[in-house]
This record gives C-alpha cells, sequence and structure tokens, in this order.
C-alpha cells in the first residue's frame, strides 16, 4: 500500500544516514588518530582533516596531541654514598608516533604513564647513584637534568612519544642529611670568609707600617 511504502522509504532513508554519519570523521591538529578494523590497525597516523571509513565495522582511535605532564609523589633515590633523597621531578612530553603509542599502550594514558614512571625513577637511581649529596644538591644542576632528559628520551622511543622536558622540582633531605649539608656549606663559607679576614688584616697592617715609617723621616 502507499502508506506501507512511504513508511518503508523513510526507515531506508534513516539507515542511509546513519551509515553515512558513520562513515565521516574528522581529525582535528589536536589530535592524533588511527582506523582499527576489529581490533587490527588498518590506517595508522591519519592526517589531519576530513575523513572516511567503512561504517560499523571499522573504529576511530584519537588521541590528544598536546603536550602532556607526568607529575607523581616523590622517589625514594639513594645516592653513591648510599643516602636516601626525596627526589621530586616532573616531565613533559608528547605522542608523536601513534601507532608505536597505541601498539606499546593499546592506546591507554595510563598504561603510558605507569611504563613512563617506571623509566623515570630507573633514571633517576640511576644518575643519583652516581653523585653525592653535595653534587646533587649544589653541584651542575642544569647538566645533570640534560643528561636525565637525553637518556630518558632514548629510553622511551619504543612508546612513540616524545619527552619535551624532564627536570627535578625539588629534593628534600632527611633532617641529619639537612644538618650535614648545611655544616659543609657553612665551613666553606666560614673558610672563605676566614681567608678575607686574613687579607683584610694584612692589608692593615701593612698600611700601618707603612704609616710609621713616614712619621720617622718626617721628625729627623
Amino acid at each position: 500500500t502507499p502508506l506501507y511504502s512511504s513508511a518503508a522509504s523513510d526507515v531506508y532513508k534513516r539507515q542511509i544516514f546513519v551509515l553515512l554519519v558513520n562513515s565521516i570523521f574528522i581529525v582535528d591538529e589536536k589530535q592524533k588518530a588511527l582506523v582499527t578494523q576489529f581490533g587490527e590497525v588498518m590506517r595508522p597516523d591519519v592526517p589531519v582533516g576530513l575523513h572516511l571509513k567503512l561504517p560499523i565495522i571499522q573504529n576511530v582511535e584519537k588521541f590528544d596531541a598536546r603536550l602532556q605532564s607526568l607529575d607523581e609523589e616523590p622517589d625514594r633515590i639513594l645516592t653513591i654514598e648510599s643516602k636516601y633523597l626525596l627526589v621530586d621531578s616532573f616531565v613533559k612530553y608528547k605522542i608523536v608516533d601513534v601507532l608505536t603509542f597505541y601498539t606499546a599502550t593499546s592506546g591507554s594514558f595510563l598504561t603510558l604513564n605507569n611504563l613512563l614512571a617506571q623509566r623515570t625513577e630507573f633514571e633517576l637511581k640511576n644518575q643519583f647513584g652516581k653523585r653525592s649529596v653535595t653534587e646533587v644538591v649544589s653541584g651542575e644542576r642544569d647538566e645533570l637534568m640534560r643528561i636525565m632528559r637525553d637518556n630518558l628520551a632514548t629510553s622511551v622511543v619504543d612508546l612513540g612519544i616524545e619527552v619535551i622536558d624532564f627536570r627535578v622540582k625539588r629534593i628534600d633531605l632527611p633532617p641529619e642529611l639537612s644538618n650535614s649539608v648545611y655544616a659543609v656549606s657553612y665551613t666553606h663559607l666560614r673558610a672563605h670568609e676566614t681567608r678575607e679576614e686574613i687579607g683584610c688584616r694584612h692589608m692593615r697592617g701593612k698600611k700601618k707600617g707603612g704609616g710609621g715609617g713616614g712619621g720617622g723621616g718626617g721628625g729627623g
């Protein structure tokens, strides 16, 4: 009947519309994307723009391509003297290879951050374990940060990310170590001040001696 034919036509149109909507997707500049089919990656690293996919059987996986931060609880790290430090650090990174990232983490940022935290802790332990407390606290901090950043960047290539920055925000010392480091710093400061005091006394002595010689000459 005409009524039945009209209803069937409406259903057909709705189905076509649903299939069309499920065939179109957009990737913006803040995203990395890939297309999967039954769990297998069919199109890795889809570029920015408007794209088509097979409806229903293919899915689009999108991930945030902007700068990410990993900032966890401080790690207990041993120095070369087997002294514990509480080291608070952070990492900034971004996804650069979406297929590698997806393969390594199944597309989970939680998994990624867990793996990154493990490697960050390993690098901290490796570098701090070669140095004394004094070297870590008052040594070449910028050079240490550069070494750690470069090493971490190399170690996470298999995660599909790029390390933008890796820094130590804060190093907390146990009370006994705090006093020890303070004592060392104070000793260096006092030694420097003592050298200056000796130099000043020496200069004053020379001035006094010179002044006495001039007075004697005038009397004669």
